[in-house]
Order: C-alpha cells, then structure tokens, then sequence
C-alpha cells in the first residue's frame, strides 16, 4: 500500500517535506514549552480543561472557575480526549495540532499536482500552505491552539475543497 502511495518522485518528495515538518513543528512549541517560552496560556488552559476531563469535570478550567465551553463552543475536542487519554501531556497537544496542519496540506499537494499539470506544482502549493505566516506563527511564536475553527477542521476543510474543484476541472477537459 505505501509503495502505492508513494509511487511517485513528487509523492516521495512530499512525504519527506512533511515528515521534516511536523519534526521541526514538533520540536520548537515543546521547546518552547519546556523552556518556559510561551506567550500566552492558551497551551495551560487547554492542558488543565483536558486534565479536568480525565477527572469528570467536563473541560473545566479552574483558573476562570467555568467550562471552557462557556468561552468555546468546539465539540470537535472531544475527539482528541481519547489521545489525551492515552498520553496526558502538553507534548500530546502539540502533536495533534501538527498532525492536523501536515494533513490538511496532502489535499492542497494533490490540488496543486492537478491544477498545474506538474508534481512539483503540487509540493510548492503545499509549501506555501505549510509556511504561510499565520500558520508559521502558530508553531514558532505561540502556543497550542486547538481551536476547532482553525486546524483541527483543516484536512476536512481541504478535502472539501478538492473534490469539488477537481470535478469542475474534470468538466472543462
């Protein structure tokens, strides 16, 4: 199956620019986090509202005495609790997030390999999906945001549009 996927130069050439990726992604919030770096509390808050969960107070954050749905209305959480179940660490978060991110860039890759008719049409798009600033900032500058709006949605919301788009190409061919 994987040497099916990975049939391609282009296909091969992706999977390693994601894989680098997520590492680099991965490693700097962690360090961050590690090193005490972080700018705001979003990471803590989350942390704590995942914790409270593994406890029975559904998604409760005892620094602002109230759920954090109250503030956030994001049942998409709730899929990650199983993960956080598993493995309850901030570093846990930090993978989901990136894991999310890398994802939602294959359906750009494979947008981009059809639209420009080229390969490495596809690898640039996705490039420039992956190091856009506001995703960048996310990683590099900030702390983890789960918000379900933003990129965990992500692989769906790309998957959405490239079934679409690719049957409006298939239209004009």
């Amino acid at each position: 199956m994987i040497r099916r996927v990975l049939d391609s130069r282009g296909s091969r050439v992706i999977a390693l620019v994601l894989a680098a990726y997520a590492c680099v992604f991965f490693w700097l919030p962690v360090r961050r986090y590690e090193a005490c770096r972080t700018q705001s509390g979003d990471t803590l808050i989350l942390d704590c509202a995942y914790y409270s969960t593994l406890k029975g107070e559904l998604f409760w954050n005892f620094g602002f005495n109230n759920s954090y749905f109250e503030a956030h209305t994001e049942p998409l959480l709730f899929l990650f609790v199983p993960i956080y179940f598993l493995f309850p660490s901030v570093k846990t978060l930090v993978a989901i997030q990136v894991i999310c991110i890398v994802t939602a860039s294959i359906p750009v890759y494979l947008l981009g390999k059809e639209l420009l008719k080229h390969e490495a049409g596809g690898i640039f798009m996705a490039l420039a999906f992956l190091f856009f600033p506001t995703i960048v900032s996310q990683h590099a500058g900030r702390d983890v945001r789960l918000v379900a709006g933003e990129y965990e949605t992500a692989p769906l919301t790309k998957l959405d549009d490239f079934w679409p788009t690719r049957e409006r190409l298939a239209k004009k061919s």
